[in-house]
């Protein structure tokens, strides 16, 4: 095994070109580094290689351009030129249990009145990142120690006129199912490993909206709305 110690890398990216992904490091080809390293590592810089153009830049290998390395795609970077190749583990895709374990995990750590998105017809359906049309998502939040199911009460691509808001009561093996399928939809959409699962966090954490209630209608909400729906 080739150990290539490179302390400093300030420059990195995948150049791709007609189907083909180049490896280029500070102005250096990957040709030049190819003949220094063994059989495992260049399988090891083609995986990598992978997971920098679809999952950090959610590009493809038929979409020509310049792939740059994140920080932590770039310290892989190192390791597989220094010949740690076990460091490759944070980028395999993550299994069944995996999901389940990290949905279990979110739901049992879920505190009162925070939320989490467990459906949307956006993923479903399979639009584009900004789409702006109206899509259905269904939303978990706790209250009074009770996980609620609550909807948006919109259609996909359609404005529903008089809207059935639910908010219902559900079990907790109902919320980490739910909430299981809905990981496996972004997994699904934006080539996650299982670094990028275990990274996820409860989404009220990661924003600024937050859940409201509507004691007259029995309504929840996000406060991207002005007002209770039922409410004028």
């Amino acid at each position: 095994m080739t150990k290539l110690c490179i302390d400093k890398i300030n420059e990195a990216y995948i150049d791709v070109w007609d189907c083909k992904a180049e490896l280029i490091i500070d102005g250096k080809s990957e040709k030049e580094l190819r003949l220094k390293l063994s059989s495992e590592q260049k399988k090891a810089l083609e995986k990598l290689k992978e997971y920098v153009i679809y999952t950090v830049n959610g590009g493809a290998i038929n979409w020509s351009g310049q792939y740059y390395f994140d920080d932590f795609s770039t310290e892989l970077l190192k390791k597989i030129l220094a010949g740690e190749l076990d460091a490759l583990d944070a980028i395999e895709k993550p299994t069944d249990k995996d999901f389940e374990e990290k949905a279990r995990k979110l739901i049992e750590e879920m505190e009162e009145e925070e939320w989490q998105t467990v459906y949307s017809s956006a993923l479903a359906f399979g639009c584009a990142n900004g789409c702006r049309e109206f899509h259905y998502e269904e939303y978990l939040t706790k209250k009074d120690n009770k996980l609620i199911l609550f909807d948006n009460g919109k259609a996909h691509h359609a404005i529903c006129i008089n809207p059935e808001r639910k908010a219902i009561v559900i079990s907790t093996e109902e919320a980490i199912q739910k909430l299981t399928d809905y990981l496996k939809a972004l997994a699904n959409k934006y080539n996650w490993t299982k670094t990028e699962l275990k990274d996820f966090e409860i989404e009220s954490s990661t924003t600024v909206i937050e859940v409201k209630y509507c004691q007259k209608h029995n309504v929840f909400y996000l406060n991207i709305f002005d007002n209770c729906p039922y409410c004028h």
